[in-house]
């Protein structure tokens, strides 16, 4: 089975889609799906930063950690207390 992608126009099978509980499948491909989340992501980002800055003049906007380093953080911590109770 075929469906049409409304985002991109291109015709693709129906495993290209991901599934919705109401309508059966998503009216845009996976491909499109994926790349409006990672721009609303980033629009997202972007609209925090410049309230951050209305509110907060001069003070610079927190970064984010990524997950590799939050991971390292808790194994860290974790060395340090057995280390502390042995």
């Amino acid at each position: 089975m075929v469906k049409r992608c409304s985002k991109c126009g291109q015709e693709k099978p129906v495993t290209e889609f991901y599934g919705h509980p109401t309508r059966g499948t998503s009216f845009a491909c996976k491909e499109c799906h994926k790349a409006y989340i990672v721009n609303r992501q980033h629009r997202l980002r972007e609209k925090k930063k410049a309230e951050w800055e209305l509110r907060n003049p001069g003070v610079p906007f927190p970064e984010r950690k990524r997950r590799e380093e939050k991971q390292v953080e808790v194994v860290r911590k974790a060395e340090f207390r057995k280390e502390k109770y042995e």
